[in-house]
């Protein structure tokens, strides 16, 4: 951060490892500060989105991590499609019932 303080990169970075060694504040703090160096787009905006998303949807808050993965995947990650797909209630219920359909298929009961 001393040398580049006004690249959004190293935040990110720094974010992950306080996020990973448990920092959550930090790792928070940084993520902001990374999405306003950025001005919300790029490839570290995504990267970024994608990190609070993963927060914002372990703290419950899942309407913010909704419009996090939202921008992220607007930005270009294919990870945040597939979460935003797992959080829908309506393909979750598809997905839930294939996999039954599958089962059955799979044991000779269909």
């Amino acid at each position: 951060m001393t040398v580049a303080p006004l690249w959004p990169s190293p935040y990110n970075n720094r974010a992950q490892a306080l996020r990973l060694k448990g920092d959550i504040e930090g790792a928070k703090t940084d993520l902001n500060k990374a999405l306003e160096l950025s001005n919300g787009e790029g490839s570290v905006a995504s990267q970024a989105f994608t990190q609070r998303g993963l927060i914002r949807k372990k703290e419950g808050e899942d309407e913010g991590a909704k419009a996090d993965f939202t921008r992220a995947s607007e930005l270009g990650s294919r990870f945040c499609k597939q979460v935003l797909a797992s959080m829908n209630p309506y393909a979750a219920l598809c997905n839930q019932m294939l996999s039954d359909v599958m089962h059955k298929i799979r044991s000779g009961e269909a």
